[in-house]
């Protein structure tokens, strides 16, 4: 695993996933136990590590455990904050250059219905683990239709300069697993 290109984590961690689902209730929590110690074992969350809990967490959890009522925006308001939040995290994913992910932030929200635009580009320090996965809930829970509005804005961002990170296309598949909407596999020219 050590010596796996990131390129075949998810995936590896998508081949994993029948088997994965046969576990007991208690490997399950074992299972969940351990992948938070090992995240937080440098004392800090990379964003393949929070990809990975959100990713296991959406696909696995409904197996084990019982599904609560899903959580949705209450207001308009909201979801523009919290689609700024995925735009923006996507766009500091696949740039290191601040103007280039205002620049992706900015082509994947020129394309959004007038009740979704109008949003600012958040900054990479003002971006927590916690509300980017908060943001995903919430649009998990809404209408299928806004849903797909949302990861047509997320993968325009994505695809804004032709390079899709490996970053890039982690973190939109666990946007489309929390959506529960179908993405195809960003697959590298040269593997």
């Amino acid at each position: 695993v050590l010596a796996m290109k990131p390129v075949y984590r998810l995936p590896v961690l998508d081949l994993a996933m029948p088997a994965l689902r046969q576990i007991s209730p208690r490997q399950y929590s074992q299972l969940m136990n351990y992948i938070s110690l090992l995240v937080r074992s440098d004392m800090k969350i990379s964003l393949f590590e929070f990809i990975l809990q959100t990713i296991i967490d959406r696909r696995l959890a409904p197996n084990f455990v019982k599904l609560r009522v899903k959580a949705k925006h209450s207001n308009v308001s909201q979801s523009k904050k919290d689609l700024a939040i995925l735009l923006s995290a996507l766009a500091h994913s696949g740039h290191e250059d601040d103007k280039l992910a205002h620049k992706a932030f900015n082509e994947a929200s020129s394309r959004l219905p007038k009740h979704l635009s109008g949003s600012a580009f958040i900054p990479r320090g003002n971006i927590s683990f916690y509300t980017l996965k908060e943001a995903m809930v919430l649009f998990g829970g809404g209408e299928a239709a806004e849903k797909r509005i949302v990861l047509d804005a997320c993968a325009r961002c994505v695809l804004y300069d032709g390079i899709v990170t490996v970053e890039e296309a982690e973190l939109l598949r666990a946007v489309a697993y929390t959506l529960d909407l179908p993405l195809p596999p960003f697959l590298p020219k040269t593997v």
